[in-house]
């Protein structure tokens, strides 16, 4: 076959032609990777998480269940099961996160929840109930480094309020729950 010389400058241009295609989808597909990275980004960086393990106890006797948190004034709650020997291991967690081992260092309230049911009507906690609520325990405590041995120690013996130019102390009001307790600890 012979080549005709007037087709020897068509083909060059098609190839131009395609390579500035090319060039052009490969320029497309650049500037479409880099505005997804910059639009979902890699996002706020990760905050610092310190593992974050300890041991609670009522009376200095370890508690043998139970789940404990503690929540920060801004921000998700870290929390755990507290298994035997009264130990625990915080993991905390982000929205779309699963839950991670430990915790943002900073200022938190406590709270220990020991409630056990025994049947439809009956629960017994095992640690005073104001220890419940985070609002209410009393606890609190600052993280500023990671700990494996951080103790949390609570009391069974009521809050008590001194009468004005008395001695005489008054307890705090008890739950119809609480009370049932008491009675049967005291038989």
């Amino acid at each position: 076959m012979v080549e005709d010389a007037t087709m020897r400058p068509r083909a060059a241009s098609q190839f131009c032609a395609m390579s500035v295609q090319r060039l052009a989808g490969r320029i497309a597909a650049l500037a479409v990777l880099l505005f997804t990275s910059t639009v979902t980004g890699c996002g706020p960086a990760e905050p610092l998480r310190v593992k974050v393990a300890g041991q609670v106890t009522l009376d200095g006797s370890p508690l043998e269940a139970g789940e404990i948190q503690f929540v920060p004034p801004n921000g998700r709650p870290a929390s755990a099961t507290i298994e035997a020997e009264g130990r625990f291991d915080l993991t905390s967690a982000t929205v779309g996160d699963p839950a991670r081992e430990g915790v943002v260092p900073g200022k938190y309230q406590v709270a220990v929840s020991t409630v056990q049911i025994v049947d439809d009507e009956t629960v017994t906690w095992s640690a005073p109930q104001k220890y419940a609520n985070h609002a209410t325990s009393g606890i609190e405590v600052v993280i500023d480094q990671a700990t494996d041995s951080l103790i949390i120690d609570l009391s069974s013996v009521d809050d008590v309020i001194e009468s004005k130019g008395s001695d005489l102390r008054e307890q705090v009001e008890l739950t119809p729950n609480e009370r049932k307790v008491q009675d049967e600890l005291a038989n």
